[in-house]
């Protein structure tokens, strides 16, 4: 029996708060600037495009296996999107702080080879064109709703975003990657590593006004059900959160922004740290039982639960293969 950590039920939705305040904002791509803290003058921005070729040019094998694993036809519009897509591991605010440009190679080519070999080629094309449909949610406040689409134009916080919307205005984005299990030292094939969790700032009121009618869930919490609903479909067991030192949109001005979103947030999913980078968090996650709750807000905690449970299944489906649908690869 697998050991499953001890969570804090009261996941439901104390980060609301965090869900709708926007961090300053990120770099648009890899491509771009460097981050705020990351050094500016032109001497170390020299010197820095001088390691990334020279680590480009000592590891030829491995840049050959990142170039095969993005060949396929599948994702010739991503590459047209964003032609330094094969380049990107290079960077060093890709994905995490302190990751090694091994990890990140080894990282994204386990992601594009995952949506190759697993993700049912008919899914992959919807997800690729226009981005596929998760979940739905008619509600008082409007229609409720979550698509998964490619990362862009911020490219450097995850390869896949999760977009919740109020009739079609985007509210909150939670970016992830499918991972080689050794990023958090497990045996795991694959695991789901979410490394951004970002409201938009202006829509702050109907973010409030679209998580009430959702029963009170938050846009983080939705995104963590969605998740959920993914890893049944693919047997996946674990997924990975990144923390809040390790995320590349970290800033001093952020004050306890992040560490409300990330560290806070997967430490009530019933995280513990694996690495200087991620939690590890256990799938299917953890529910105190109701019993345990008091019985005032045990009929809240029910309806929380059983909407969790609709959006985990409406994503599992959406990731549903037609029997003549085989992978893309």
């Amino acid at each position: 029996m697998r050991h499953v950590a001890p969570c804090n039920d009261n996941v439901r939705e104390t980060v609301l708060t965090a869900d709708a305040v926007e961090p300053p904002e990120p770099p648009r791509s890899v491509a771009s600037v460097a981050l705020p803290f990351a050094p500016q003058n032109w001497f170390a921005r020299v010197a820095n495009r001088i390691v990334r070729l020279v680590d480009l040019i000592t590891h030829p094998a491995r840049h050959r296996a990142m170039v095969h694993a993005l060949a396929r036809s599948a994702f010739a519009p991503w590459r047209a999107l964003q032609p330094w897509l094969p380049l990107k591991y290079l960077q060093p605010f890709h994905l995490a702080i302190g990751l090694t440009s091994d990890e990140r190679a080894a990282i994204m080519i386990h992601h594009y080879d995952f949506l190759a070999t697993r993700v049912p080629a008919g899914t992959l094309a919807a997800i690729v064109d226009q981005g596929l449909d998760l979940w739905r949610f008619d509600s008082a406040a409007g229609r409720i709703g979550v698509d998964l689409v490619f990362s862009h134009p911020t490219d450097n916080e995850g390869e896949l975003s999760l977009i919740l919307s109020l009739d079609g205005v985007r509210l909150s984005v939670c970016a992830f990657t499918f991972a080689p299990g050794s990023l958090i030292r497990r045996p795991d094939a694959t695991i789901i590593a979410v490394t951004r969790i970002q409201g938009v700032r202006p829509e702050f009121t109907r973010m409030r006004a679209a998580m009430r009618a959702a029963a009170g869930l938050s846009a983080s919490t939705i995104f963590m059900a969605v998740l959920a609903g993914i890893a049944r479909r693919f047997d996946l067991s674990t997924m990975a959160g990144i923390t809040a030192a390790a995320q590349v949109a970290r800033v001093a001005a952020a004050g306890p922004v992040f560490p409300a979103v990330y560290d806070d947030l997967f430490a009530r999913f019933g995280g513990r740290r694996a690495t200087a980078a991620f939690y590890r968090i256990a799938l299917p996650l953890c529910e105190r039982p109701l019993d345990e709750i008091s019985s005032n807000n045990r009929a809240r905690r029910r309806a929380q639960r059983h909407l969790r449970s609709e959006v985990a299944l409406s994503a599992c489906r959406a990731f549903a293969a037609d029997s003549t649908d085989g992978p893309a690869d």
